[in-house]
């Protein structure tokens, strides 16, 4: 927006040096007019926003602040009018009809309808110029309300990643969650600056005199929405696969847990039949009595320690190998596989 307000500007400037401007008044040119008029209809969405966002019981500073802007928009909008008036005579008696209709009673600010060059139907006169320059404001607007909308949905999937991986308990928890209402506060402004912005693009495209260019940049914003969403399935699809690869991972290190828990106890069974034939060994030795007795003895005494711990490891372990044989990994693996190709 600010690019396309420069080049606005320098247009007023050139028309100024050559002595082809056309303002009407001396503080305001037409870029200005229209510049204004989409600056009050941004303050009246923001308007309609704090009044949502306003509780039943709110305070009085809450509500004085509140009608304290009502009063500065109201200000602002009836000095920009009479400045509009200028520019297209054709409102004024659509004002004078308005007011008529609503009598004594005054809409509130953020509900008065300004009366943008994208908003007077076609029958209606309107300088080509006026649409012309509303029509690249606006054009620059959408790029800005759509990037915004990009940026603040990363900043909330940021936010939601960090959340979960690094914050517990309810003071963080609840402090994320604020964080998380602003973002989305922004997100759903950027959605309605680009839907507004959208439809006075659909609006003006024909009547500006552009050959092609004007359904063509239409076009590019609509690409640009359609590859916004689409980069978001790309981070989805992104994220899928390191989850999916994290979980290839621990189903290869459970594969290796249950092999070495199976080779543990074989080699525990080994090693007790090996002091079991140390003892028969030393019976058939030619020694002393009392030293075959020993060799025996402490041979089956390896033997029975063995024994305890091989039993003591499948006791522990009988839970964990039972709740891991419930979960089938190779055949999710497979399901996962056939729902990415589908």
């Amino acid at each position: 927006m600010a690019s396309v307000r420069l080049e606005l500007a320098k247009e007023d400037e050139s028309d100024l040096r050559t002595g082809t401007c056309l303002a009407l008044h001396e503080d305001c040119t037409p870029s200005v007019l229209i510049s204004t008029g989409l600056e009050l209809e941004e303050q009246q969405q923001r308007m309609k926003a704090n009044r949502a966002g306003l509780r039943v019981h709110a305070t009085d500073n809450q509500e004085g602040k509140i009608l304290q802007q009502s009063n500065t928009l109201q200000h602002q909008i009836d000095a920009w009018v009479k400045i509009q008036e200028l520019y297209l005579p054709s409102l004024t008696g659509l004002h004078m009809s308005n007011c008529s209709v609503s009598g004594t009673m005054t809409a509130a600010p953020e509900a008065v309808k300004l009366w943008l060059p994208s908003q007077i139907s076609r029958t209606s006169p309107c300088d080509s110029h006026l649409q012309a320059i509303e029509w690249k404001l606006r054009y620059a607007q959408a790029h800005d309300g759509l990037r915004s909308l990009c940026s603040n949905l990363h900043a909330q999937t940021a936010v939601l990643k960090y959340k979960d991986c690094n914050l517990c308990g309810q003071g963080a928890n609840t402090r994320a969650w604020n964080t998380l209402k602003a973002v989305e506060a922004r997100i759903e402004a950027a959605a309605s600056t680009y839907e507004h912005a959208h439809r006075a693009l659909v609006v003006l495209s024909p009547r500006v005199n552009q050959t092609g260019g004007n359904e063509k940049a239409i076009v590019d914003l609509e690409y640009a929405e359609a590859a916004a969403s689409e980069m978001d399935k790309d981070n989805a699809l992104e994220e899928w696969c390191k989850a999916r690869a994290q979980a290839m991972h621990w189903a290869e290190e459970v594969e290796l847990l249950k092999e070495e828990m199976r080779r543990i106890l074989q080699f525990l069974a080994w090693d007790m039949q090996c002091w079991d034939e140390r003892g028969l060994e030393n019976m058939l030795e030619d020694a002393g009595e009392e030293e075959c007795k020993g060799r025996m003895a402490y041979a089956k005494h390896q033997a029975s320690l063995h024994r305890m711990l091989a039993e003591s490891f499948k006791t522990s372990w009988t839970d964990t190998l039972a709740l891991v044989n419930t979960f089938d990994h190779s055949s999710l693996i497979a399901q996962q596989d056939m729902d990415l190709d589908t």
